[in-house]
């Protein structure tokens, strides 16, 4: 053994660069691998901590009429878990809960975008965490009382007890701190700050004065319980729907549960706009929210399935190039090796020592790459912030892929290069190459191939961000900043005068250009919908559900929206009125002809009776990725969680100035509370963030792949420009040119990453019409982001040979023959 690895230092040393450029290609194949799959392992891992994950589901809705679907939505209606739980046997426990957006003030600080729950008492049932602390048994019994997070706790009282502190919240209710949990791991679907019991919500909206901003406590206060089966159970409008979870019991079978479902819905007393519904629920395992589902209200931003499945092809293409790269350099080191093999095997070695030479050398080069890859991978994740710690669960598996790896590098060199060839080395130099030498090359085609792929994707990404950048969006998101509405007024009775006093003086501030309030903005979910529209009083609701915004009348100049037909809302002193506008979509849903057409008309929902003031034109509210649908613009000031936005037009030369002057403005009209504007293109745009990664981590494996088909590329060059000096030689004395030599060393390589781009093509239009899918606007398959891989491979391809061809065929003929 001690001969055999002082010959594998031996061999390697004696071809250090060669040996460097095989453990480069791999290192790099081995990192990008390790690093996508430590990427792809935290995206699969989420919800799947949680004790009993696979009896945990998620209950959404949806919602049917004539067939057709009116909507899918990850809340559903309160009494839904609950008629589950009473009526079929098998699940153990559920909860529902609200999510709310808070804003908390202590005494020193305040704290906006806090994650707040509105949960039952049963929510640690179904998603047990670890009590760090708590001053009652029973944690949902104070009805002022909240649970906090362990890590939000800190943000708020530091190292200090917080146990029985207290904060208040938006409007000034005031609760007290009675416990602290574990803190739920990032890889959730379910981000939370602070736990309250939805009784207390019941409760504050009942006792709190907002004029004299005090509640009005009531000690003989007792809670009423849920009765799924009645109407006000499944009446809630789709804004005020909770999120719906069951815990299966043991040895339940989830199919055995869904049979059921319907039965239980037979039992309820539904409302009359719900009569001729069709109501159907999903159960979501709770550990395939995170990447499978992308419903209407999702709790938050969810990944993607199909995005995992393209990182994991390009963390195998990768590997493949690096393997392929291995495997043809590890053919040029045998030969390279073969005299000093023929040596051995006259002094009495074995043909097995020799290969097992190889495999060790090939092993140790492969294992010391996958040593260093692993530090990279863990190391890259930590840099780029990802909050991503790497762990090799299947390090067994990994060792056995290098195994495997070690072994094909050294049987195909081996069989092809060395085995009954013992005798030809033995010669004062090998005059020709051996007879599968092409096939070494045809591998570099295979390498390309993928590469080829790789840049074609690169392209085409960016051509669809190009494309969204440029995209028309039917509104001016530019110049505008926006700031959630001041939570401290919601519900006062003076909410209308500031309101009205801080428009009337923004307006005064030197490059404001224009203010509006709205329920929703650009690049933010509407939450809220007219799920029972009516074109007559008698008449059936219409089957399609229409996105519900309150706006003031600016919204349409704010934005600069295109009005088609009729006029924009007034204005009105009270913010309220029973004028609407709809989109031209809306209008063509309604059954309008044309815009005109609607205006006028009378319509009813969520039981009003509004007049359509005006039509305008379409705009994407949210991403290409999403469709446009039926909208409608009310007048009112019915906010989502009661929060709206503020936001104002401004002149970008006076972006510094305005921002000051708004901060100041919004000091003196809400004291206590600061603003916090941004800017409404910026928000819009963080839409496509993950398309943005996925572009960067394409375009890096692009390079990566290649930078090793390059690496690759030039060690074979060499060699058989190294093997081929005596033919080069006699064909220059007989007269051949430079450029006729250039020709036959490059033909090779040029055919092969011809053929690459004949198979590539196919295989990247069939990959990246898939990707598309994934955008309801999206941009076309061009014929020049083939060409243009192509043409960029192979010019990468004539570089990287020319320099080795170039030597060689303006080498002195005379010179090559002696040495011969």
């Amino acid at each position: 053994m001690n001969i055999t690895i002082h010959s594998i230092l031996s061999n390697l040393k004696k071809r250090k660069t060669l040996a460097a450029f095989r453990f480069v290609g791999l290192l790099i194949g081995f990192t990008v691998f390790l690093y996508i799959l430590g990427l792809n392992t935290r995206e699969k891992s989420y919800d799947r901590f949680w004790e009993d994950a696979d009896r945990i589901y998620r209950t959404s809705l949806s919602l049917s009429q004539n067939g057709e679907l009116m909507t899918r939505s990850a809340k559903n209606f309160p009494g839904s878990v609950h008629l589950l739980k009473e009526e079929i046997p098998g699940i153990e426990t559920a909860c529902t809960f609200y999510k709310d957006v808070i804003t908390i003030f202590t005494e020193q600080k305040q704290f906006s975008d806090v994650q707040w729950l509105w949960s039952d008492t049963t929510f640690f049932n179904v998603f047990p965490r670890k009590i760090i602390e708590a001053s009652s048994f029973n944690l949902f019994s104070n009805i002022h009382g909240v649970m906090l997070s362990e890590s939000f706790a800190r943000k708020l009282f530091g190292n200090e007890d917080p146990l029985q502190k207290v904060f208040k919240l938006n409007e000034g209710w005031e609760f007290v701190i009675i416990g602290v949990f574990e803190d739920i791991p990032a890889n959730s679907h379910l981000s939370v700050d602070v736990i309250a019991g939805v009784n207390s919500l019941w409760y504050y909206l009942s006792h709190f004065d907002n004029k004299t901003g005090k509640l009005n406590d009531n000690p003989e206060y007792r809670p009423s319980k849920l009765d799924p089966y009645a109407q006000g159970a499944w009446s809630a409008p789709a804004e005020y729907r909770p999120y719906c979870y069951l815990k299966l019991a043991e040895n339940t079978a989830i199919r055995t549960v869904e049979q059921q479902i319907p039965v239980a819905m037979e039992k309820i007393a539904l409302p009359k706009h719900l009569a001729d519904t069709d109501i159907k629920f999903e159960l979501q395992p709770v550990s395939e929210i995170h990447l499978r589902s992308h419903l209407e209200h999702e709790y938050q931003t969810n990944g993607s399935q199909s995005r995992v499945n393209f990182l994991y092809l390009i963390a195998l293409v990768v590997l493949l190039v690096s393997t392929v790269n291995f495997i043809n350099l590890s053919s040029i080191s045998c030969m390279e090796s073969g005299k000093q093999f023929a040596i051995r095997m006259i002094n009495g070695a074995s043909e097995l020592s020799v290969a097992l030479i190889l495999f060790f050398e090939n092993f140790m080069l492969s294992l010391v790459a996958l040593l260093f890859s692993s530090g990279l991978a863990v190391w890259g994740t930590i840099e780029m912030q990802e909050g991503l710690i790497f762990y090799l669960e299947n390090n067994l598996l990994l060792l056995a892929f290098v195994l495997v790896i070690a072994l094909v590098a050294t049987l195909i060199p081996y069989y092809s290069t060395l085995k009954g060839r013992f005798p030809d080395y033995l010669k004062t130099q090998t005059k020709t190459l051996p007879g599968n030498w092409k096939g070494r090359k045809s591998l570099v085609g295979l390498q390309f191939t993928i590469s080829i792929i790789l840049i074609a994707g690169t392209l085409l990404i960016d051509k669809q961000l190009s494309f969204m950048s440029n995209y028309s969006l039917g509104f001016q998101p530019e110049q505008t900043l926006f700031s959630l509405s001041p939570m401290s007024m919601n519900g006062k009775p003076d909410i209308v005068s500031r309101l009205s006093a801080f428009k009337t003086e923004v307006r005064k501030i030197p490059g404001v250009k224009d203010f509006a309030v709205s329920s929703s903005i650009p690049g933010k979910e509407i939450s809220r919908y007219a799920e029972d529209l009516r074109l007559d009083e008698n008449a059936e609701p219409l089957p399609e559900v229409f996105q519900l915004v309150s706006a003031s009348e600016d919204y349409t100049s704010v934005f600069q929206l295109n009005l088609l037909a009729g006029t924009n809302l007034s204005e009105q002193k009270e913010w309220q009125s029973n004028e609407i506008l709809i989109n031209d979509l809306a209008a063509k849903t309604m059954g309008f002809a044309n815009p005109a057409d609607a205006v006028g008309q009378y319509i009813g929902f969520r039981g009003k009776v509004k007049q359509i003031a005006g039509v305008f034109a379409n705009y994407h509210h949210l991403s290409l990725k999403n469709e446009i649908a039926p909208m409608i613009l009310a007048q009112d000031l019915e906010w989502d969680y009661s929060v709206g936005y503020y936001t104002l037009r401004y002149e970008a030369r006076r972006t510094a100035d305005v921002l000051a002057a708004v901060g100041r403005l919004w000091e003196d009209i809400y004291p206590g509370e600061t603003a916090d504007f941004q800017f409404t293109d910026e928000r819009f745009a963080s839409q496509y963030r993950d398309e943005r990664l996925f572009n960067r981590l394409l375009t890096t494996s692009s390079l990566i792949a290649l930078f090793v088909s390059c690496i690759g590329l030039f060690a074979i060059a060499s060699f058989d420009t190294k093997k081929r000096v005596r033919e080069i030689g006699i064909r220059k004395v007989n007269g051949a040119k430079t450029s006729e030599i250039l020709t036959l060393l490059n033909k090779d390589f040029v055919k092969w990453t011809t053929v690459a781009f004949v198979i590539a093509t196919p295989i990247s239009w069939y990959a990246m019409n898939k990707w598309l899918e994934n955008f309801a606007y999206k941009t076309t398959l061009s014929w020049w982001i083939f060409a243009l891989a192509g043409l960029l491979a192979l010019g990468i391809a004539l570089l990287t040979v020319s320099w080795q061809s170039w030597r060689a065929a303006t080498r002195n003929p005379v010179e090559a023959l002696r040495n011969e």
